[in-house]
């Protein structure tokens, strides 16, 4: 079973979040505290910030959180990232094909098509990039070759212009490892006009959700297709 994490799950998904001393195949970062970036998205309001869970038997095993931005002032708006992924179930190599990793990815994309939101930003280490993408490739819950993905960035530790140019994407956490910053971009011909949120988000009453422009398929589109709104340059500007 999948749901939408309230402030009930959170103490769950911290003992879950500790269990590892990587995410991403990075340490985590060293400059502040997880629990305290992740509580948000479990007692807040907001459904900019959401986490979502896989239970077995009633019981957590795993949760991602999803960051929404819709702020026509952002320069990412109408665009959605995984801020975090944690499973209390973990083998030697990292697999899409295990239900409680699977699932939630593939319900975190549906949420997300649902809102009309066509472009996902995701970080991982330099190290780990190709075998991840291999892995991607491999998924059996989620159709891959919908989307686009192309390298938006590749980020030194210390370059901290750039970090601050994508803190919106990456946050404000200081890692020891060189990462990339990906992008995926829904492919036109799989852009369903949907007329409402998923159906987990409906069943969701601690969140307030809002009637967004972007439900309008038509606004939607434009957004992506805007330069001066939406579609981030390669290189960074100075």
């Amino acid at each position: 079973m999948i749901k939408i994490l309230s402030s009930h799950d959170y103490a769950v998904a911290m003992e879950i979040l500790d269990l590892k001393e990587k995410a991403g195949g990075m340490q985590k970062p060293n400059n502040i505290t997880l629990h305290s970036i992740f509580l948000k998205y479990f007692v807040g309001d907001s459904d900019q910030c959401i986490a979502l869970g896989y239970f077995e038997e009633d019981k957590l095993i795993s949760w991602v959180t999803l960051r929404f931005i819709y702020s026509l002032k952002n320069k990412f708006v109408n665009t959605w990232n995984i801020t975090g992924m944690f499973s209390s179930k973990f083998d030697n190599m990292f697999s899409f094909n295990r239900p409680e990793i699977g699932l939630l990815i593939k319900t975190a994309f549906e949420i997300a098509e649902h809102r009309h939101c066509w472009k996902y930003y995701y970080t991982i280490s330099t190290s780990h990039q190709y075998l991840y993408d291999r892995l991607w490739k491999k998924n059996n819950y989620l159709p891959t070759g919908r989307y686009t993905t192309v390298i938006e960035q590749t980020v030194d530790p210390l370059d901290f212009h750039i970090k601050r140019y994508y803190a919106d994407i990456i946050g404000t956490r200081d890692y020891d490892d060189e990462f990339v910053i990906k992008r995926r971009m829904l492919n036109p011909e799989f852009r369903i006009k949907y007329d409402s949120l998923h159906a987990l988000e409906l069943q969701a009453t601690h969140k307030k959700y809002f009637d967004y422009t972007q439900f309008s398929f038509e606004y939607a589109h434009d957004l992506i297709n805007q330069k001066k709104v939406l579609n981030i340059v390669e290189h960074v500007q100075d």
